[in-house]
């Protein structure tokens, strides 16, 4: 398949497309994923041909651009000619319009799950892996195994809750005689799990010893022993016939999976074969789960299904699950498709869904299943956001208004939200109708609905009349009143907009000059403690908020206990309040890693055992930095230092922390950074360079530099002198860049927001301006902006800008709030106003109560840094 891409504006997708006789497939996605694939039959070659030219149209028109080399296919046939699109100019292809939204063709990543069916009598192949078993030796294994546990099996057998009926049936089997529920029994009492495909050698030597009939019928007989206890070695050892309204019922996988097996063999069967089996399977319909069960073997016999049907109410919840379930993988109708999800609806019944199931009802129903995909959805409303995304995903396969209206009325739950943005994007007119219909009907739901139609009608807006054109006049009406689709402001000029939205730095190639490097320098060793006044003290006093110690306390023996604990607060406890004499072997046997907890509960064992602790320190803030930096404060080493000059490009949480040591340590501190700043190319480098950067502006350059040449040489200070002169001639929006570029979230079209108007009235800022300024919004964080925003932001109207990061906002409630694009909330605090404190401030008391501590600890502080009287006082 050849490959198109589109890259920038916030994109970054591929779409891959080939003709393969009668079928177009293409497949698609963003970059770097495996994406979705789609396969289409066409009527014939031709046809293929036209459609797959008018797709390849449709996609260049958006602005898709065809790259060398293909998808999956490697882009090229043995030879090495490039695959290419046919071109086929006599047939006329009209320019390319709106998707076709009606079309359901199997997802290809379905097809591998479906459980196949005979259409027209015609075999379906069993897969290639599937095993072959030869008759003779599955029986002299399953002796073999009978003999080995003869013990385990009369224990069961004639345990005292075992059952009459299974049991006989057990020993009948032991003494030749075809019984399929004793062959089930005996099977799970010698079964051996050892290999990946144990389940399909075991039936396959079932059919190979009895014939397929006979595998059949065990299979069915499956959901009537209850093997559960007949292992050995169990607590309680027992055999019972199966009680599916019974309080002690277990999950039936194994049977599902079991009968699914019976149904691959009984649908790649020669004719011959399979008419003998459903002859021995018809005389077994004589309950209802067994009626189901053949009816989920055999789902040709559309009579079985149709009479399984009409008998699904009337039973308890075990036996109306398995009915429910069977039936899901049987019914090959729209018609019994329907009657099925009425019998949901009216009980609620829960079913065992898995992704096998919804494969194979789309497969016998097509698009009539979106009702019952969706009543699975409604019994998982309550379970993981995972587990409700992925079925939220299989209702979004399905072209119809009814599949899209049964997410739109779960848009207020995240997982589907998120699901409904890509769908919309997939089926753009259908998305317009049903959420436009839920929008009228108002109510939480309806605010929700409306939202993200007026988002998607913003997206739509350039091809808003086609889209019109396919609505009825209410829908249009209802359209035509949103804000999504007014006639965007006139934009300004070029000259007009700030320069960094123009042309921003990061746009521009930023030259790399190869790094000078000087090796053989070495940092003084060892290290020192520089305490500030009363520092120690503060420090030591932390231990008092522990649990203290009784007087009368072995400390020897606590101490071994503890260091078994793994524990670093007791740890760390213990070393606090023992002797220190007691304790000081073991500041040098234990793990320090172990103790990198938090840093709090290392500064009293800092204070009580000065440089002895630093082993522990050092470890323990080397593990884990983040949490335990602030310890390193009164520490002057050079592993001290490494950590620091680290924490000022790397940890944004340490930044503040690290500033304050170099502010603390000075020029001392720098010189143990200066043979990794004019060492090899790397992240020491780069740290320990932005480390004397920031020292030479607090102490001075030149006080820097005459430190470096007397203890370091003449060599080694020319080349700091160069770090820092580079640094000072450098344009501060180029070094506050970080060395990968932030790219936009896939949940952001920057499309969908409102405008932001230029405070002289010149016009709104085109839509690339708003790309680099959402860049600009990316690279800083609260009450630390991006240089750049300060020119920017006094070239903006007030309030549509607001309005804008307001609208942003929004934006990402509905993608769920992603923890690493929290900029969007720091935006609110460098333009909001009062109105966006007004709307802010109820959200920020619901947080807390939503598990999102930090992020209500962090709206407080975007509300500070809107700084108005409103802000400060909601």
């Amino acid at each position: 398949m050849q490959r198109w891409e589109l890259v920038g504006g916030g994109s970054a997708k591929f779409w891959e497309g080939g003709a393969e006789g009668a079928a177009v497939r293409v497949r698609y996605g963003r970059i770097g994923t495996e994406g979705r694939s789609q396969v289409k039959e066409l009527a014939d070659a031709a046809a293929a041909a036209a459609h797959l030219a008018k797709l390849v149209a449709e996609k260049e028109r958006k602005g898709y651009l065809a790259v060398d080399g293909g998808g999956e296919d490697g882009g090229a046939d043995p030879a090495g000619a490039a695959v290419v699109v046919p071109a086929v100019p006599a047939v006329p292809v009209e320019p390319a319009g709106l998707p076709d939204e009606d079309g359901f063709v199997l997802p290809e990543a379905w097809r591998a799950r479906v459980l196949p069916r005979r259409r027209g009598g015609v075999p379906v192949p069993l897969p290639v892996a599937w095993p072959v078993v030869d008759a003779a030796e599955a029986a002299a294994a399953e002796a073999r195994q009978v003999a080995e546990r003869h013990g385990a099996i009369e224990q069961v057998l004639t345990a005292p809750g075992s059952d009459p009926g299974p049991v006989a049936a057990a020993r009948a089997y032991l003494d030749g005689e075809l019984d399929p529920a004793g062959l089930v029994a005996v099977a799970a009492m010698v079964r051996e799990r050892d290999e990946l495909n144990w389940m399909e050698r075991e039936f396959a030597g079932w059919v190979a010893r009895f014939g397929l009939g006979f595998a059949a019928r065990a299979a069915v007989a499956s959901f009537e022993v209850d093997d559960t206890w007949v292992q050995p070695n169990r607590w309680r050892t027992r055999l019972t016939a199966r009680h599916l309204d019974g309080p002690d019922l277990h999950a039936l996988l194994f049977e599902f999976l079991l009968l699914a097996l019976a149904r691959r063999v009984l649908a790649a069967a020669p004719d011959n074969e399979y008419a003998s089996a459903v002859k021995e399977l018809a005389t077994l319909r004589d309950t209802p789960v067994r009626r189901a069960a053949t009816a989920f073997l055999v789902p040709e016999r559309a009579e079985w299904v149709d009479e399984c049907l009409a008998e699904l109410s009337g039973h308890g919840p075990g036996t109306t699950s398995v009915l429910r379930t069977l039936l899901l993988s049987a019914i090959g109708s729209p018609e019994q498709a329907r009657r099925l999800a009425l019998a949901l609806k009216d009980d609620g019944a829960r079913v065992h869904w898995t992704p096998q199931v919804v494969a194979t009802l789309a497969d016998g129903v097509g698009t009539a299943a979106a009702p019952l995909v969706a009543a699975a959805l409604e019994q998982y409303a309550y379970d993981y956001d995972d587990t409700i995304r992925e079925y939220a995903r299989y209702v979004a396969e399905f072209p119809t208004d009814e599949a899209m209206g049964e997410l739109v009325d779960r848009i207020t739950a995240k997982p589907v939200r998120l699901v409904l943005l890509d769908l919309a994007e997939r089926f753009p007119v259908r998305a317009v109708r049903v959420l436009s219909a839920a929008a009228r009907r108002g109510g939480a739901t309806g605010d929700a609905a409306r939202r993200l139609l007026n988002r998607h009608v913003a997206v739509l807006r350039p091809r808003l009349p086609e889209v019109l054109a396919r609505l009825d006049g209410e829908d249009a009406a209802f359209v035509l009143g949103l804000a999504g689709a007014r006639e965007p402001l006139p934009e300004a000029a070029p000259e007009r907009l700030p320069a960094l939205l123009v042309d921003p730095p990061w746009a521009r190639r930023r030259a790399a000059r190869p790094p000078k490097v000087l090796t053989g320098l070495t940092a003084d060793e060892g290290a020192e403690l520089y305490w500030e006044e009363g520092e120690s003290a503060a420090f030591a006093a932390t231990a008092e908020q522990y649990w203290q110690y009784p007087a009368d306390t072995d400390w020897a023996a606590e101490a071994q206990r503890t260091g078994a604990l793994d524990s670093p607060w007791q740890c760390c406890r213990l070393l606090a309040q023992a002797p220190a004499e007691t304790m000081a072997p073991y500041l040098d046997s234990w793990d320090a890693k172990a103790l990198a907890e938090d840093g709090v509960q290392l500064l009293p064992v800092l204070a009580k055992y000065g440089t002895a602790a630093l082993r522990l320190v050092h470890g323990a803030v080397l593990a884990r930095p983040a949490q335990t930096v602030q310890v390193l404060l009164p520490v002057r080493g050079a592993v001290a230092a490494g950590v620091m000059a680290d924490a000022l490009v790397r940890l944004k949480s340490a930044q503040e922390v690290a500033r304050s040591w170099f502010e603390r340590h000075g020029v001392a501190g720098a010189l143990l950074l200066v043979p990794a700043a004019v060492g090899k190319t790397g992240r020491a480098r780069t740290a320990a360079e932005s480390a004397l950067r920031l020292v030479a502006v607090q102490q001075g350059a030149e006080v820097l530099t005459a430190a470096v040449a007397e203890r370091y040489g003449e060599q080694a200070a020319e080349m700091v002198a160069e770090v820092v002169a580079e640094a000072l001639r450098a344009d501060p929006l180029e070094t506050a860049l970080p060395a990968k570029l932030p790219e936009l979230p896939s949940w952001l079209r920057p499309e969908v927001l409102p405008q932001i108007q230029l405070a002289d009235g010149s016009g709104a800022l085109p839509l690339q301006a708003v790309h680099h300024l959402l860049t600009v919004l990316q690279l800083g964080k609260l009450r630390e902006p991006y240089p750049g925003l300060a020119l920017v932001a006094p070239a903006l109207r007030a309030d549509s800008a607001a309005a804008f990061c307001w609208a942003l906002f929004e934006e990402w409630q509905q993608a769920g709030m992603p923890g690493p694009d929290r900029w969007v909330l720091y935006a609110l605090g460098e333009f909001g106003d009062d109105d966006t404190a007004r709307r802010l401030a109820p959200l920020l008391r619901e947080w807390p109560g939503q598990n999102a501590h930090q992020r209500a600890v962090e709206g407080l502080d975007v509300l500070a840094a809107i700084g108005t009287d409103a802000a400060l006082w909601v």
